[in-house]
């Protein structure tokens, strides 16, 4: 999975699996999020909006299911 640092007060890089349509998102506060099932059209539109900060508040957050992913 290609990780992108992103330009995002809340978030630090993000991050798509085509073949599992999973959606990867590293939050400043040390959280990292695996979304289920995100089109590859969300990431895409999330990765070139304006705002990626405000694109993942309004649609995705509470909208895809996730899981939180261990760190070592």
């Amino acid at each position: 999975m290609q990780k992108n640092t992103v330009q995002s007060s809340i978030i630090y890089s993000v991050g798509y699996d085509t073949k599992n349509e999973t959606l990867e998102v590293v939050l400043r506060r040390g959280d990292t999020r695996v979304y289920q099932q995100v089109p590859l059209s969300v990431y895409t539109a999330l990765i070139e909006s304006a705002s990626v900060g405000k694109f993942f508040l309004s649609n995705i957050r509470g909208r895809f299911d996730y899981l939180v992913a261990q760190t070592s």
